[in-house]
C-alpha cells in the first residue's frame, strides 16, 4: 500500500473543517491495479467505532479539526490483503476576524488620578472559525498578557482630553492571531481629577 505516514491538513472553513487529501496505493503481481478491492474506516478523532466507511481508494473530503485515523484495507483477486493506517491532523491555521469598536471615552477617577482600560472593551465583535466568542482573547499587542492599559492625569498634557491610537489583538485557542486598530479617549470628566 501506500505511505502510512502520519499527516496534517488546514482547517480554514467558517463551520472549523477543512479539505484533506486521502488517496491509497498499491501494486500487486496477481491482480492488475485497477482490479484491486479497497475498503476504509475513519474514526474521527480516533475514536473506537468507525464513523465514516467506503470501498474506494479514496477517501479525500471535508474533516473537522482535531487527529483522526484512517485504515485502508486492499485485497487482490488470489486472496491476499494488506492493510495500512495512519492519522490525519486537522490544524486551525486561520486567524480570527477582529471587529473593534471604533473608539471608547472614558474618564479619569477623581481618586486615584488614573484609570484602567480592557482592551476586551474595544471588542465590538470579533469572532473565528474555531474558537467561540466567548473564548478568544483580547490584548493590546501580541503578548496575550497585555490586557489592560491604565491612563494617568500625566498623559493628558492639556487637563481636559488626549486620544490614544491603540491596536486590539484578537487571539484564538490555537494561537492564531489578527489586530485592528481603534482610540482611546481620555477624560478629566469633571475637570478636578487632575
Amino acid at each position: 500500500t501506500s505511505s502510512c505516514a502520519n499527516r496534517t491538513f488546514n482547517v480554514t472553513g467558517d463551520n472549523c473543517t477543512g479539505f484533506a487529501e486521502l488517496i491509497a496505493s498499491a501494486t500487486d503481481d496477481c491482480t492488475d491495479v485497477a482490479d484491486l478491492l479497497w475498503s476504509y474506516k475513519i474514526y474521527l478523532n480516533s475514536g473506537a467505532n468507525a464513523d465514516i466507511t467506503g470501498t474506494t481508494n479514496n477517501a479525500s473530503g471535508t474533516f473537522p479539526k482535531g487527529t483522526h485515523r484512517i485504515v485502508w484495507t486492499v485485497e487482490d483477486r488470489c486472496g491476499n490483503t494488506s492493510t495500512c493506517s495512519y492519522t490525519f491532523t486537522g490544524l486551525d491555521t486561520k486567524a480570527p476576524t477582529p471587529v473593534c469598536r471604533s473608539g471608547v471615552i472614558t474618564v479619569i477617577m477623581p481618586s486615584s488620578g488614573q484609570v484602567t482600560v480592557w482592551a476586551s472593551d474595544l471588542n465590538l465583535n470579533s469572532f473565528d472559525n474555531c474558537t467561540a466568542a466567548a473564548n478568544l482573547r483580547f490584548s493590546f499587542s501580541s503578548n496575550v498578557s497585555n490586557t489592560s492599559t491604565v491612563y494617568t492625569c500625566s498623559q493628558i498634557p492639556n487637563g481636559v482630553s488626549a486620544t490614544f491610537d491603540v491596536r486590539i489583538y484578537v487571539t484564538d485557542e490555537s494561537g492564531n492571531q489578527d489586530y485592528c486598530n481603534t482610540k482611546i479617549i481620555i477624560q478629566d470628566g469633571l475637570g478636578n481629577a487632575c
